[in-house]
């Protein structure tokens, strides 16, 4: 949550706030018809100060084309941290997902502007394009994705997934890619709009000052409780609040788990011997994820995951199966849920 910017906004002795959009061409406007009014940074500030007209909303625009976290880390200190933003956007996923060990520097940055600007609120901006979309639909792990999933929970800052709008509209036959883009990476006006409002939308949310029941209603149910099908339960009280869990490393194996709600994600372990696994969301396309990391080399651990809270309200299934693969770091191919989250 951006409290810090929220109550910014709130307090009548401030007068001016700086919002700091740091990436590469996408958040640069590229494929825009005008790059200064039609690209999702341009929306996003023109609401922020029609919404807020009390208030100076200074832009500042640190975006780069062709660049990605590695170059990023290093343009912090001038182009960020040195002009001293109340909010960062920080947008490198799409050219991040060409780059090797990019968690180094995408976790750099938010170091870097946790330490040197503590009062700075910081949001994550995922996009997808075209060729990132045909590796997921081919199961393959996109470490600038995962990246991003991963240090919002690890440092509590928030996701906001734009790309998954270009995802929805193409897997529900309303276009395809060069719908929403130029050459299947920059947006055009139609994917800008598309855009910012995803972040609009998300903006409206929280810095709203009405008390709202976001989750109305949140559930945990432990596999000990459920039918585990193709998975084997296991009565191990060693891991989170004795509870055992339920177990699979055999290509094919499945579980699902069928819910009321809007989000849905399950704890597990991720240990030494954590392998691959797939999973899909009522009849949606499978995606693959891996349980290993590099944490697993010298710990074992439980953890959570939440795959989405953006489906529509209703009864949903969430499907889990077994890949009986593993990264080449890990000792086995090992699946293993204690419970899974809705709500």
């Amino acid at each position: 949550m951006i409290e810090k910017f929220r109550k910014k906004l709130m307090d009548p002795s401030v007068k001016e706030l700086k919002v700091a959009y740091f990436g590469g061409s996408i958040t640069q406007g590229a494929g825009a018809s005008k790059w200064s009014e039609t690209c999702y940074r341009a929306l996003v500030t023109k609401w922020l100060r029609e919404t807020y007209k009390d208030k100076e909303i200074t832009e500042i625009n640190a975006s780069i084309g062709g660049t990605g976290s590695d170059f990023g880390v290093y343009r912090m200190n001038l182009e960020i941290t040195g002009r001293q933003p109340d909010l960062v956007f920080i947008e490198f996923c799409t050219n991040d997902s060409v780059l090797e060990n990019c968690g180094i520097y995408e976790e750099g940055m938010i170091q870097n502007l946790r330490r040197d600007l503590p009062d700075c609120d910081i949001v994550l901006v995922e996009t997808i394009t075209e060729p990132m979309y045909k590796r997921l639909l081919k199961m393959e792990t996109i470490e600038s994705v995962e990246n991003y999933e991963r240090l919002s929970h690890k440092y509590g800052i928030d996701l906001v997934n734009i790309g998954a709008e270009f995802v929805k509209r193409v897997q529900a036959g309303k276009g395809d890619f060069l719908t929403y883009t130029n050459e299947g990476v920059h947006p055009n006006d139609t994917g800008y709009s598309i855009y910012a409002d995803k972040i609009i939308d998300y903006l409206k949310n929280v810095l709203s000052d009405k008390e709202t029941d976001v989750l109305p209603k949140t559930s945990m149910v432990f596999c000990k409780d459920m039918d585990c099908q193709d998975f084997v339960y296991v009565n191990d009280d060693s891991f989170y609040q004795n509870m055992g869990y339920a177990f699979a490393d055999e290509k094919g194996k499945k579980i699902t788990f069928e819910f009321e709600g809007t989000a849905v994600g399950i704890i597990m372990h991720y240990c030494k011997e954590s392998g691959k696994y797939l999973y899909r969301i009522d009849d949606g396309e499978y995606i693959e994820r891996d349980s290993f990391d590099s944490y697993c080399l010298t710990f074992n651990r439980i953890g959570f995951l939440f795959f989405t809270r953006e489906l529509k309200p209703g009864r949903h299934r969430l499907e889990i199966v077994a890949k009986g693969e593993k990264d080449e770091r890990s000792e086995g191919c090992k699946i293993k849920i204690t419970a899974f989250l809705c709500s």
